[in-house]
């Protein structure tokens, strides 16, 4: 079926799968014993060893190049020799297996001690070089932990600022939280949130986003924390805008975001604060259905568009990588236009329309422009006069009509 989500995503997602159909078994690495768990734990056991497992998916990028490194280092390969059994699991193929070690990414490596009768006693989650592997795993031999070494490694840092003492606070908030830990990585998270973009301003923008997820999800598992969260969103209320908005959002309360947008939206002075934030700000009005509010953030059109142009640019640039084919600009100036016939300033969406496709006059566009229309109740007949000629892209776009239940009105004035 279409969809308006599959639509912008789509060639993102085709992309995606290309690579992972390019992505072929091979065997595992040498290091690896063809054994299964239990016959792995009882060789461990019988020699005193520790039992080393590789968790993995023919899908995962980072798990490839840990096999084409990592697992084929020198270095790694005698420390194993003398001290492990290793084994590989694939998640897909053993998931049972998976389920009852709680894997939740890949890649997974899990050590089981010799001397507690070979029970798990530490694991580390993600991308690991050779020389990393073996500073974690001789750490272990010793008998500590991952979070015992990190917790060593902040002592160094701790109370000199500065990125040193960010990536530290970060690597083992962020570690102790994916062991369960939620309670003692607390004090970090909240240090981050407060201090991090003082200590290195280029982390403002990772603060609000990736450090925000994080933080999201330590609030779902520690009361404690939550409770610190909401006093601190409490007291940005009328000081910093942006903290409040990110953390109602982290919290789950952005209805008290659009109670101080309908507050703000009818004084002129707080024009510059509700365009300086658009960024998150729309998308907390769309979902809403709030599509004419959002339009007060854009007395000037036209200029919006040039900067969601100009963005788009700085994103293909900067994430060529990843978005393949996609123009994120296709999406920005769909939402424009349908924030704008949404208030009823049908001149303007006009206009806007009409740059939008003189700078990027294709399918996507065309797509996007009447997706965003339909999505906000403003489908207009003449809308599909931009798809005359691609049968195809029409048939979609009345076909997420049907699905949305829309009737199409003749024409807009």
């Amino acid at each position: 079926m279409f969809s308006n989500k599959s639509f912008r995503y789509g060639l993102m997602a085709a992309s995606l799968f290309g690579l992972l159909q390019a992505a072929t078994a091979s065997a595992a690495p040498p290091i690896f014993k063809d054994l299964q768990l239990d016959a792995a734990k009882t060789s461990a056991k019988q020699g005193g060893k520790f039992l080393v497992i590789d968790f993995t998916a023919s899908w995962c990028g980072p798990c490839h190049r840990m096999d084409e490194t990592t697992w084929v280092d020198p270095a790694v390969k005698k420390w194993m020799d003398e001290n492990a059994i290793a084994i590989q699991i694939d998640v897909d193929k053993e998931r049972d297996t998976a389920s009852k070690m709680k894997i939740a990414a890949m890649p997974s490596v899990v050590v089981f001690s010799p001397k507690d009768d070979n029970k798990e006693f530490d694991r580390q989650v993600g991308y690991q070089t050779g020389t990393e592997l073996l500073k974690w795993l001789g750490g272990v031999k010793k008998g500590e932990t991952s979070i015992d070494m990190l917790r060593h490694d902040l002592e160094g840092y701790f109370g000199k600022g500065g990125t040193d003492e960010v990536n530290a606070r970060h690597k083992l908030a962020a570690t102790q939280a994916r062991a369960g830990n939620y309670e003692d990585s607390t004090e970090h998270f909240i240090w981050l949130w407060q201090n991090m973009e003082k200590h290195d301003p280029k982390l403002g923008s990772v603060r609000v986003t990736f450090l925000a997820k994080e933080l999201e999800n330590l609030a779902k598992h520690s009361p404690a924390a939550k409770q610190k969260l909401v006093e601190m969103r409490n007291d940005a209320e009328g000081k910093n805008v942006l903290d409040f908005i990110v953390l109602n959002e982290i919290l789950g309360q952005s209805e008290r975001t659009l109670a101080w947008y309908d507050k703000a939206k009818d004084d002129r002075s707080q024009l510059a604060t509700l365009q300086k934030y658009n960024f998150r700000l729309e998308p907390l009005l769309i979902n809403a259905g709030k599509w004419k509010d959002a339009a007060i953030m854009y007395p000037d059109a036209l200029a919006e568009l040039d900067k969601r142009a100009e963005f788009a640019k700085v994103m293909r640039e900067t994430m060529k990588a990843r978005l393949g084919k996609y123009d994120p600009f296709t999406q920005g100036a769909g939402r424009l236009y349908a924030i704008l016939l949404s208030a009823g300033r049908n001149s303007d969406a006009k206009k806007v329309a009409a740059a939008a496709l003189k700078k990027t006059d294709s399918p996507d566009m065309k797509r996007e422009l009447v997706l965003y229309a339909i999505d906000a109740g403003q489908a207009r007949k003449d809308m599909f006069e931009w798809t005359k000629g691609d049968d195809e892209l029409t048939e979609q776009l009345r076909d997420y009509l049907k699905q949305k239940a829309v009737k199409v009105p003749s024409k807009h004035n």
